[in-house]
């Protein structure tokens, strides 16, 4: 909720025009849901070198800190190579949050009451690079 009054003020102080605004929010939103499509591209590790392909957001969202840690653009992937967060190195864990890898706490129900709860660590000392605990 408080990104939109900030957006609006960096709209305001920077002089966009509506138009200029709506080209780049579409960008953006047509970016984040590429990013985040369950695709296989033959030619993806060519195309991250310019945008944020699924292979390579998809490394954002593993079980493992260093993974999480990386590969945070949206859009164009010169951002995570600009600030040493690029990583094209795909570790053999699954996906998600260790701390709330129990698929009964993340069903609809438990994903919707999750803002509301209580948050815990998402790593531990247990969750390595070289994977999960059993």
């Amino acid at each position: 909720m408080t990104s939109v009054p900030l957006r609006l003020a960096q709209v305001r102080l920077l002089g966009v025009s509506p138009r200029a605004l709506e080209v780049w929010e579409g960008f953006f939103f047509a970016s984040v849901l590429f990013h985040h499509a369950d695709l296989a591209l033959p030619f993806d590790a060519a195309l991250a070198g310019l945008v944020t392909t699924p292979v390579m957001h998809d490394i954002h969202h593993r079980a493992d800190a260093t993974a999480t840690d990386s590969n945070f653009s949206a859009g164009l992937s010169l951002w995570d190579r600009l600030h040493g967060t690029f990583s094209d190195v795909r570790p053999s864990v699954p996906m998600g949050v260790p701390a709330y890898r129990d698929a009964s706490e993340i069903d609809l129900a438990g994903s919707l009451a999750l803002p509301f709860a209580v948050q815990r660590a998402a790593f531990t000392a247990d969750d390595s690079a070289s994977g999960l605990p059993a």
